[in-house]
């Protein structure tokens, strides 16, 4: 019970920050996306969901130099983060449903282009789009340090 309240103070006190994060990592002014952001449990990671288009899914793909691919769960290389933190944030049905299969564009190993004006970075960012509904999720871990 304590976790599970500690996770949800987590997620308020730092969805604020995780969405004007991920908008300045993706190059997209909050105004013109409107995400709505969750830290994953009590860990580094979050994620935002929201309407995406597929232009504005493979224009931050392209600005960011992400990796194109197609959802896998059973892949771990089909989206890398997925090897050490598992089916969270935007991987999980929940979510996303119909996650396994969607198209998705990812990058790790914290690249300089996922550096914030904080001091802030990325370990990883990865994009998944529903193109049918025309949702998409936005998941990213800071790094340490």
């Amino acid at each position: 019970m304590i976790t599970l309240a500690c996770g949800s103070l987590w997620t308020i006190a730092n969805r604020g920050s995780l969405a004007a994060d991920v908008h300045e990592a993706i190059g997209v002014d909050q105004a013109a996306l409107s995400l709505q952001c969750r830290m994953i449990g009590s860990t580094r990671s979050g994620y935002c969901r929201g309407e995406l288009s597929q232009v504005q899914a493979e224009g931050i793909a392209a600005r960011l130099e992400l990796t194109a691919s197609t959802v896998d769960l059973q892949d771990a290389a089909s989206v890398p983060p997925l090897a050490y933190e598992g089916e969270v944030g935007c991987l999980e049905e929940d979510v996303l449903p119909g996650v396994n299969g969607l198209p998705v564009w990812w990058v790790d190993g914290r690249p300089p282009g996922l550096a914030l004006a904080s001091g802030a970075q990325f370990e990883y960012l990865f994009v998944v789009l529903d193109p049918v509904s025309g949702v998409g999720c936005i998941q990213v871990s800071y790094s340490y340090g």
